[in-house]
C-alpha cells in the first residue's frame, strides 16, 4: 500500500483526526475510581433531600406555641444528637437541646442558636433581643431536591461535589465515558533503559517517561509501554500485536525518511490507512497518523524529545479529551516579547506564563537548541502555537497556549 508524503497544514491534520468516527463507548467504574471521569448517565434523587427536617445550628428546638407566646425561658427535656431517632416536644415550656445535622424533634418549629442562650441546670433563657421565628435554623425536608429530581446530567466531569452527590444517593458504581486502551512504543536501537549505563553512542529512553507521565496526568494511563530496536521484523511483529490489543497506539521514532525508519511502511503492510504523513510545523514535520484495520488510532511521533511531547499535547490529548466530552485545555495569552519567524511552517514554542495586572497572562518564549534540546521545556508551563504564514509576531499579540498540566 502506498501513501502520500505531502506535507499538510496543521489545521488539515487536525481536521482529519477530528473527522474519525472514534467512540469507545461507556463503562461502569466504582465511585472511588470515578474522579475526573465524564458521567454517561443521569442520576436522580432516590429520596427527598434533606430527607428530614434538619437542624442547621447547635442550640435548642422549641415549639410553634412557644414562639407564638413569645416565651424566652424553657426547660430542657432531652438531647437530640445527629443520627438519632427524633425526640418529641411536649408543651410550650419545653425545649430539646439539638446538634447540627440532627433531625428536628417532633413538635418543634424552630431552633434558637446556642450563642443566644444562657443555661442554668435544666433551664435555658434567651439572652438576645431577637424574636425567634418559625423555620429559623431549620433545613426543611425536600427543600434541596425531591425524590426523582435530576441531580447530575451526562457529560459532567466528575469533581468532588458531584461525587458527593452520587454518594448521597447510594450510587456506588457510575456509568462513565470509556477511555481507550492505549499503548506506547519507543523505537530505536540507540535506546537503553533509564537504569542502564549507556555507551557513548547510546541514550537513555526518556520519551516513554514523558509520554506516560503526560498521559497519566490527564487521566489516560497507558495499558502497555515499551521499546524496541530498529529491527524491521521484530518491530513488525510487535506492531501487529499492539494493534490487536489496543484502541490507540502511540509511537515515538522511526517515522522519518531514513533507511531505518520502518514505521510508515510497516503500518501500511499491516492494513493501516495513512491519514497524513508530514505536517507543516516545527517541530514535528514527519508526524504520521493512521487508522488500523479495526478503526484503531495510530499516532506516530518523531523521536526527538521536544517534538514527541509537543505533538502529544497538541494532537492526541485534545482529541481524547474532546471524544470523552472534556473541555479543551487551550487558553489565550499575550506574547511578552516580539518573535521573528518568516518560515512557511506553524511554530510550537515552549513558554513560561506570567500573570498580568489586567487581562490575559503574558507568555515568555523559551527557545531551545533544537528538537533534541528538551531541558528548557522543564522550565516552561507549556507551549505556544503560532500559525504559519507569518513573518513574526509583536509583543502584546494574542496567541494560543497549551499547558503541560491539566486545568
Amino acid at each position: 500500500m502506498t501513501h502520500s508524503v505531502a506535507q499538510i497544514p496543521v489545521a488539515t491534520a487536525l481536521r482529519r483526526l477530528e473527522e474519525l468516527p472514534l467512540d469507545w463507548g461507556v463503562q461502569q467504574v466504582a465511585l472511588a475510581e470515578a474522579a475526573g471521569r465524564v458521567l454517561a448517565e443521569s442520576l436522580q434523587a432516590d429520596r427527598d433531600f434533606p430527607p428530614f427536617h434538619r437542624v442547621a445550628m447547635d442550640g435548642i428546638a422549641v415549639s410553634a406555641a412557644a414562639l407564638a407566646e413569645g416565651r424566652r425561658e424553657f426547660r430542657v427535656v432531652g438531647i437530640q444528637g445527629a443520627g438519632e431517632p427524633p425526640l418529641r416536644l411536649g408543651d410550650s415550656h419545653e425545649a430539646v437541646e439539638v446538634m447540627t445535622g440532627a433531625v428536628l424533634p417532633e413538635g418543634a418549629a424552630a431552633v434558637i442558636p446556642v450563642e443566644e442562650l444562657a443555661r442554668e441546670r435544666a433551664t435555658v433563657r434567651l439572652t438576645s433581643g431577637g424574636v425567634p421565628k418559625p423555620g429559623q435554623n431549620v433545613h426543611v425536608a425536600g427543600s434541596d431536591a425531591r425524590a426523582g429530581d435530576l441531580l447530575l446530567q451526562p457529560g459532567l466531569v466528575l469533581h468532588g461535589p458531584a461525587l458527593a452527590v452520587a454518594a448521597s444517593i447510594g450510587a456506588g458504581r457510575l456509568t462513565v465515558r470509556r477511555r481507550p486502551r492505549l499503548a506506547l512504543l519507543a523505537t530505536g536501537s540507540e535506546l537503553v533503559g533509564v537504569d542502564e549505563l549507556p555507551a557513548p553512542y547510546q541514550i537513555r529512553v526518556s520519551n516513554l517517561t514523558a509520554l506516560r507521565g503526560s498521559l497519566d496526568l490527564h487521566g489516560y494511563a497507558p495499558a502497555w509501554s515499551g521499546r524496541v530496536g530498529d529491527n524491521r521484523v521484530e518491530l513488525g511483529r510487535l506492531l501487529s500485536t499492539l494493534l490487536e490489543g489496543h484502541d490507540v497506539l502511540v509511537l515515538s521514532g522511526g517515522v522519518s525518511r531514513g533507511r531505518y525508519d520502518h514505521v510508515p511502511g510497516l503500518l501500511a503492510e499491516l492494513g493501516c490507512h495513512i491519514l497524513f504523513h508530514g505536517v507543516r510545523q516545527r517541530p514535528g514535520r514527519p508526524l504520521l497518523a493512521a487508522t488500523g484495520p479495526r478503526g484503531q488510532l495510530v499516532l506516530a511521533l518523531p523521536g526527538n524529545p521536544v517534538t514527541t511531547v509537543i505533538c502529544l499535547h497538541r494532537y492526541l490529548l485534545p482529541l481524547l479529551q474532546q471524544r470523552e466530552g472534556r473541555p479543551s485545555a487551550a487558553r489565550r495569552v499575550r506574547l511578552a516579547t516580539a518573535l521573528r519567524w518568516g518560515r512557511p511552517l506553524a511554530l510550537f514554542l515552549g513558554a513560561r506564563l506570567e500573570s498580568a495586572a489586567t487581562g490575559l497572562p503574558l507568555a515568555w518564549p523559551l527557545p531551545t537548541g533544537g528538537s533534541g534540546d528538551f531541558a528548557p521545556l522543564a522550565a516552561s508551563d507549556g507551549f505556544l502555537e503560532l500559525e504559519e504564514g507569518r513573518p513574526g509576531w509583536e509583543a502584546g499579540e494574542e496567541a494560543t497556549f497549551w499547558p503541560w498540566m491539566p486545568r
